[in-house]
């Protein structure tokens, strides 16, 4: 006899004739207030974990192709802007790609100072992608003379130097040499991640080139901009890819796809996931 089942048929039989009734009743209730918290406060937290996502992947892209190294340090070696591979299609779920550059420097203004990356942006950044996080100014067109004197702060590094649009910078930037480079503060972003914001800035590409010693074909490495189903793949894309026989879903199957592509070449490919594991790991 199955003992479970017993007892509630007991329980059940004996509602109108003793207290049982009445605690078998909010027994239930209780369950299913547990049971309907325990859905409402997992959607919550789903939904904010998207959204936190949403706003680091418009302004890193989501997934970087760099060149190969065994630590994670701002190298100053760079890749070829034109190698074979471009010329051939991308892969399925590759919306843009763009080339980038970074180079870390001590930003001052009047007495205070912040390590921030300056991320070098080029003609084909996506401002698409970008526009909904600039909370005041405005966006350089990357690639015009003028813009490499021009740089886009985040909010709270504004916030803490007391820095403006329009104000004056000055990027101490670290390398064999330690280099001064003046800017003006054309923009000021937000994503609202505050430990991604702080430590992040965007610049001309054209001058961390310069910075480096590189010439206009030379770049820190490659972003891509995948389409929204390999970014969040719901419950249908994922079975399709284990129809298909694929294992990897998701930008984790587009990296594989990737590796395909590049063949030999000595490049990294990560996601962003991979790049920042303490923003999206919890």
């Amino acid at each position: 006899m199955n003992l479970e089942l017993f007892i509630v048929r007991r329980l059940s039989s004996a509602r109108g004739k003793s207290h049982s009734g009445f605690f078998l009743r909010i027994a239930t209730a209780a369950v299913a207030v547990s049971v309907a918290t325990m859905i409402v406060s997992s959607a919550l937290i789903n939904g904010f974990q998207t959204e936190i996502r949403k706003k680091v992947f418009g302004f890193w892209a989501h997934i970087q192709i760099l060149p190969y190294s065994l630590s994670q340090s701002l190298l100053e070696e760079g890749i070829y802007r034109y190698p074979e591979w471009r010329k051939e299609p991308m892969p399925k779920g590759v919306r843009h790609l763009q080339v980038t550059a970074l180079k870390g420097g001590l930003l001052r203004h009047r007495d205070g100072f912040e390590g921030v990356v300056i991320k070098g942006a080029g003609n084909d950044f996506d401002r698409e992608a970008f526009m909904p996080y600039l909370k005041a100014g405005f966006l350089p067109h990357w690639g015009d003379s003028s813009a490499i004197k021009s740089i886009v702060l985040s909010s709270s590094t504004c916030r803490r130097l007391q820095i403006d649009t329009g104000s004056k910078v000055i990027v101490n930037f670290i390398g064999k040499d330690i280099r001064s480079r003046a800017f003006r503060v054309a923009g000021i972003y937000e994503t609202g991640v505050e430990e991604f914001d702080r430590r992040h800035a965007l610049t001309d590409i054209a001058l961390i080139q310069q910075l480096n010693g590189w010439g206009p074909d030379t770049v820190g490495g490659f972003e891509i901009f995948a389409d929204p189903q390999y970014v969040f793949p719901g419950p249908g894309t994922q079975l399709q890819h284990w129809v298909k026989g694929e294992k990897e879903t998701g930008l984790e199957g587009l990296v594989s796809q990737l590796y395909r592509k590049l063949g030999g070449a000595n490049l990294d490919i990560r996601t962003v996931r991979e790049m920042h594991p303490g923003i999206f790991d919890w």
